[in-house]
């Protein structure tokens, strides 16, 4: 009986333990504050996109802090080298949530991002993610 036993927790512990390491490509904690000439922006969609893969994103807060999600388990981004590029949140000019009040005009500021980083492929922003960053700063101007 003991024998038994013992197997049955080798192999409970070779199962877990197996499940505990993640193949794909390595993730990092990737966070911080997106600015342009010094002031957070908020509302921004945020997104790295590595040179090939899945993308990471975010949306920035009031503060215009974001956290990238790579993907329903894991927040952060690839390693390797991105290209950024953000585009306003949907939710900012939507009729639903707006509920009747007047939709907000776009400020100079934000149409000189959106214009400058507002697609993958004209976006001039390049980044390689080396490491875990909690206070990456992100600064469009």
């Amino acid at each position: 009986m003991n024998r038994f036993v013992l197997i049955g927790f080798v192999f409970i512990v070779t199962y877990l333990v197996s499940g505990c390491t993640r193949n794909g490509p390595q993730v990092v904690a990737i966070e911080g504050t997106v600015t342009h000439d010094g002031t957070p922006i908020p509302g921004l969609m945020i997104y790295f996109q590595p040179t090939s893969g899945r993308p990471s994103w975010a949306i920035s807060d009031k503060k215009g802090h974001f956290v990238l999600d790579y993907d329903p388990d894991y927040d952060g981004a690839v390693v390797g080298n991105h290209t950024v590029w953000v585009l306003e949140d949907p939710n900012a000019n939507d009729p639903l949530l707006s509920a009747g009040k007047p939709k907000a005009k776009r400020s100079p500021e934000m149409q000189f991002v959106l214009d400058k980083y507002g697609s993958n492929e004209k976006s001039p922003m390049k980044v390689e993610v080396k490491k875990a960053d909690r206070n990456f700063q992100l600064k469009l101007d």
